[in-house]
């Protein structure tokens, strides 16, 4: 498997025409395409944003979350005690 990746103009006729290269003839072969436009940089950046927009609704900590804890935590830690392990019996 080998990936191939080309920046390409669609036509007047909004089509694209792929020629992808093979090793064999007369042999199947799977292919997976991804089609998404340019973006110049500041259209990536703003992509970019409005994904981390939508990421975020759906994560349950708050964006800055990290920014707001980091060398927060004063005192020393502590592990609480463990409890006592079940006895079973063996099989």
């Amino acid at each position: 498997m080998r990936t191939i990746q080309t920046l390409q103009t669609a036509g007047p006729d909004k089509m694209l025409r792929l020629a992808i290269p093979v090793d064999e003839a007369d042999c199947r072969y799977q292919v997976t395409i991804v089609v998404a436009p340019e973006r110049t940089e500041n259209e990536s950046s703003t992509r970019e944003e409005l994904r981390d927009e939508r990421k975020q609704d759906q994560d349950d900590w708050p964006r800055d979350f990290l920014e707001r804890i980091v060398g927060r935590w004063e005192g020393e830690l502590e592990r609480e005690p463990q409890g006592e392990y079940e006895e079973r019996e063996e099989l």
